[in-house]
């Protein structure tokens, strides 16, 4: 027990002091510290959604139905960190790279650490009522900043990729999944109403589609010509 407890402050401590380092921390003890890292975003989820009850006042904060919002938020995350971190290691398997499935959901877990802080700073603009809401919306950029950059500089450490680079392998996943489930929305909004739609419409529709089928062919290229570099090198 002492030694999970060990393991667990010593990831917590890369997390925050030397986040860079965090992934040669996971990969001594990778299938402990597994199980061990799902204690961080549990709080964390706990704590972001007592912030922003919070912040609609402390009588809405009693009333309010906490567990099911709790419950709904972790299934939401599983089923993101499973699913994305799934696309993630197939992307870099493909590029010749060992996968590190375990691993990742780890440091992408730990990297919400930094959240934890997030109720406490914003309590202190709650109580003196200095723009509440507006310093809410800023802090939680700023965090999901700074967890980024903690995965980013992993991925950079551990697969010797630029930032750059680093940044495309994270983000290009969530972007593929959020386009192709827009995508199934709108054409199924589509064929519902298709028969009521005059042509001009559907042809603004399908002008649309071409608009967003190219905003996507962008980020691709950028990933596959960070690729084609370090081919060349």
């Amino acid at each position: 027990m002492i030694t999970k407890f060990s393991l667990w402050l010593d990831s917590i401590f890369f997390t925050l002091l030397k986040p860079e380092l965090l992934g040669r921390e996971i990969r001594k003890n990778k299938n402990e510290i597994f199980f061990l890292s799902f204690t961080v975003p549990l709080v964390v989820i706990f704590f972001e959604i007592i912030a922003s009850e919070y912040l609609k006042g402390l009588d809405y904060l009693l009333e309010g139905n906490l567990a099911h919002q709790i419950f709904l938020s972790i299934a939401v995350y599983f089923f993101n960190i499973f699913v994305l971190t799934s696309f993630l290691d197939g992307f870099l398997q493909l590029q010749g790279h060992k996968g590190r499935y375990l691993e990742l959901i780890s440091i992408i877990n730990f990297s919400f650490f930094p959240k934890i802080f997030f109720l406490p700073v914003l309590t202190l603009f709650v109580e003196f009522n200095f723009r509440p809401t507006t310093f809410y919306n800023i802090l939680s950029l700023g965090f999901f900043i700074w967890s980024t950059l903690i995965v980013i500089q992993n991925l950079s450490k551990i697969y010797s990729f630029s930032l750059w680079k680093s940044f495309l392998f994270l983000f290009l996943p969530k972007i593929i999944i959020g386009f192709l489930f827009i995508l199934v929305i709108l054409f199924f909004i589509i064929n519902l109403f298709s028969s009521g739609l005059n042509n001009d419409l559907l042809n603004n529709l399908q002008f649309n589609f071409s608009n967003a089928t190219f905003i996507l062919f962008i980020p691709s290229m950028m990933f596959a010509s960070e690729v084609a570099k370090d081919k060349r090198k």
